[in-house]
């Protein structure tokens, strides 16, 4: 598989303003290149995301051990679930490890992943097919520095690689960090064609001590394909209503019946007890 870039063709500048829906929103569509961006860019990115499964895949495939050799039957599979609740039932896997689980069925390739790197653990759980370019993936990341300091994401992307025309869900909460956002989005984010565009609609909450917590309305991002890191430096923080939006292909109906993921953290894992049995070992 190979991972495609977004038109958002700059490295997020230092001096962008974190905390707010734009940078978020960059930092969600940014380009990504490995190995320049290792390290700056994380799994927040959907671009990051798509190369990181070509990574892990790629590497997979010369350590894990094909469910034959244990059961001795050629056409073995094993279900095994994710770690974490994704809302889907278990995946038959044909090859597996503690941390990484593949089957093939045709074209398509479906994978399961874990990770804990430091204060890090998170699973990537999807599928892709590399002839037509369609690709479904769910990730969750929580990066637990302390109890009072950690990064929570859950990224959604549905869509395909060859047309660029993606769906994706998204929330940064934890429950205890200044801002806790959710987005919902749909459209093209790279293409020839001038008229392309992508459509956000975005909620988030801001705390100001351990109480003052206030809600604010959705509101609604359109960036066409030629959008940079100058143009999203120059968006309006706060977006638009709907009715103030151009929406020509009318991507604003599907974006009002998508449930956005809750600010509260809990469709996301802010604690190693949201995975099961407190852990991200695959079990099977």
């Amino acid at each position: 598989m190979k991972a495609k870039t977004s038109s958002l063709n700059k490295v997020m500048a230092d001096s962008f303003s974190a905390g707010t829906p734009t940078y978020m929103i960059f930092n969600t569509f940014q380009e990504y290149v490995f190995p320049r961006d290792e390290g700056r860019i994380d799994q927040s990115n959907i671009y990051k995301v798509l190369n990181d499964i070509n990574v892990m895949y790629n590497q997979a495939m010369d350590t894990i051990t094909p469910v034959v050799t244990a059961v001795g039957d050629s056409n073995a599979t094993v279900a095994i679930a994710s770690p974490f609740d994704f809302g889907t039932l278990p995946q038959a896997f044909s090859f597996t490890s503690d941390n990484c689980a593949l089957h093939k069925s045709g074209d398509t390739i479906f994978v399961l992943f874990t990770w804990n790197i430091g204060p890090g653990y998170g699973v990537l759980q999807g599928c892709f097919n590399d002839s037509t370019g369609d690709i479904r993936v769910d990730v969750v990341d929580c990066v637990l520095y302390s109890d009072q300091n950690k990064y929570c994401t859950r990224l959604s992307i549905s869509g395909n690689q060859i047309t660029h025309h993606f769906t994706v869900k998204f929330v940064s909460a934890d429950g205890i960090g200044t801002i806790a956002v959710s987005f919902v989005g749909t459209g093209v984010s790279k293409s020839d064609n001038t008229e392309d565009y992508f459509l956000i609609k975005y909620n988030y909450l801001t705390r100001d001590g351990a109480t003052g917590i206030t809600n604010h309305d959705a509101r609604y991002y359109r960036f066409n394909v030629a959008a940079n890191e100058d143009s999203l430096r120059a968006y309006p923080v706060n977006g638009f209503a709907k009715e103030d939006i151009a929406d020509p292909r009318n991507y604003s109906s599907l974006l009002d019946t998508m449930t956005m993921f809750k600010l509260d953290g809990s469709d996301n894992a802010t604690k190693l007890s949201d995975f099961a049995n407190g852990s991200i070992k695959l079990t099977y």
